[in-house]
């Protein structure tokens, strides 16, 4: 991955590469039409791993990444790991932008907002759980022991719990303000709004309004 990089950002300069063509000769390749610009941002996607944190910090990469495998205080310890990275690179710290990807859902009142994203939210925990089995399966050759209804029910209720008070950007404005300026004292310079995971149409409607007015209180801060 990182060769590649190296190989995209010499060609976005404008310099070439000799690689093979589709007979296997030796061919000089060069981007046409010239990029706008001369240098290419780009972010490289982790979560738990300090490694890749601090890997991206050293590349001078941005970070994508989300709260699914970390709890808040985690995230924090890597934020400053890859800062420190840059740092040691001789990159400016704080110009690394950190994204986080946040399923979000903003609404007028904390009942509503319950109301509208708790079963799309366990729906997609609960694909994301058979995901990750048949992923570990795959790797493995082994089958999971299988939960039943009752313990898979409470499990994914934690889960949503735990989504819905620490690890996303549900609820009303004031509060998701709240959220936010947490992130941005930890070092979260942007935040990805993941708004499609199976709300209705309508309360999608809600939601988009009560976003644009979190937006314009976040630019604030």
């Amino acid at each position: 991955m990182f060769d590649s990089i190296d190989t995209i950002r010499t060609l976005w300069k404008g310099e070439t590469i000799t690689a093979a063509s589709g007979e296997g000769t030796p061919s000089t390749v060069q981007l046409f039409p010239s990029p706008y610009s001369d240098s290419l941002p780009t972010w490289l996607s982790t979560t738990r791993s300090l490694e890749t944190f601090a890997e991206a910090g050293q590349g001078g990469h941005h970070v994508l990444t989300a709260l699914l495998r970390l709890s808040p205080d985690e995230l924090n310890e890597r934020i400053e790991h890859y800062r420190s990275a840059r740092a040691e690179a001789g990159h400016n710290a704080a110009d690394g932008k950190v994204t986080l990807m946040l399923h979000t859902f903003v609404g007028p009142n904390m009942d509503f907002v319950s109301t509208q994203v708790k079963e799309p939210l366990k729906d997609y925990l609960r694909s994301h759980m058979e995901h990750t089995q048949a992923v570990s399966q795959e790797k493995t050759g082994q089958a999971e022991e299988s939960l039943s209804t009752e313990d898979e029910d409470e499990l994914l209720e934690h889960a949503y719990q735990r989504y819905f008070k620490e690890s996303s950007l549900i609820g009303t404005v004031d509060s998701c303000l709240e959220t936010i300026t947490r992130l941005k004292a930890m070092g979260v310079d942007e935040i990805a709004c993941l708004i499609d995971f199976g709300v209705s149409e309508n309360a999608f409607t809600v939601g988009l309004e009560h976003l644009a007015q979190l937006q314009v209180k976040a630019r604030e801060l």
